[in-house]
């Protein structure tokens, strides 16, 4: 990538900038393709970021990819340490994602189970393809704690024990 005025981008620019003259450049929307730099995904969240934050800087490579469509395989590491590929839809969410697991492993109910990407707790409305997992890179399946299972309250407090002395029946 040339970084030049001409272009309309600079070290200052940000990545929606960056991302809008790319998306003007090949013909297809902004939210269509995926803009990687040294295995970063330069996605919405970063959109006000600018390039020199990343270290991007005139000559910089980076790779567009293109989501397919349909869905793809997701490696899934599971409670028992077991790795496990799972086909996600395009239009799955983390919830219905987790029932897949379950279905095809009987491993920790869908109300018991979180999933987490590069220790990021997934959120149940999350899209899986939205999350775009890196190649390499996986799923991780753990025990939600009790304390966040509905309908079961947790205490800490300490139990009260009494002792009679009286021997009395």
């Amino acid at each position: 990538m040339l970084i030049t005025k001409d272009k309309g981008i600079t070290l200052n620019s940000t990545v929606k900038e960056l991302r809008s003259t790319i998306a003007s450049k090949i013909g297809m929307k902004e939210h269509d393709f995926n803009l990687v730099y040294a295995n970063k995904w330069l996605g919405e969240e970063y959109s006000s970021h600018k390039l020199s934050e990343f270290g991007i800087g005139n000559n910089s490579n980076l790779v567009i990819t293109i989501p397919l469509l349909g869905g793809s395989y997701t490696n899934v590491m599971l409670v028992n340490k077991r790795l496990v590929s799972v086909y996600a839809d395009r239009k799955d969410t983390v919830k219905t994602f987790k029932e897949k697991i379950y279905m095809k492993n009987k491993i920790l109910d869908p109300e018991i189970m979180n999933l987490s990407y590069q220790n990021v707790i997934l959120k149940d409305n999350q899209k899986i393809l939205d999350i775009r997992i890196l190649p390499y890179k996986n799923l991780i399946q753990t025990k939600v704690p009790l304390s966040e299972v509905k309908g079961i309250e947790v205490s800490f407090a300490p139990d009260i024990i009494s002792y009679d002395s009286s021997k009395k029946a």
